[in-house]
């Protein structure tokens, strides 16, 4: 206990930030961009088990939203269909390649 009558650990909470009411604005130049329709077009042709071979499936939308497109850059309506396939948005020759799972209507 210190002179004051404190403890050490109510002196710590005392001098410990609080997040609670502080407003944090980020800044950035990230947008997204629509991917073009071609590429992705005669897939929607593909049986399933032709869309499997390329590790894709073929979905129905059943939330809204839930299964934003990355061609329209619009979330897929309740019953439509969709594909879900892995897609390279950073495919270069290097440890930073990235791929990940997109949706497409």
């Amino acid at each position: 206990m210190s002179e004051n009558g404190q403890t050490a650990l109510g002196s710590a909470r005392r001098l410990r930030p609080s997040h609670r009411h502080r407003s944090h604005t980020m800044s950035t130049a990230f947008r997204f961009r629509a991917l073009a329709a071609e590429p992705f077009a005669a897939l929607f042709d593909y049986s399933d088990a032709q869309l499997q071979t390329i590790d894709a499936r073929r979905m129905t939308a059943d939330t809204h939203p839930g299964f934003p497109c990355r061609v329209s850059l619009r979330d897929a309506v309740v019953g439509e269909t969709v594909l879900l396939l892995p897609y390279a948005h950073h495919n270069v020759a290097s440890p930073y390649r990235a791929a990940g799972p997109i949706f497409v209507r």
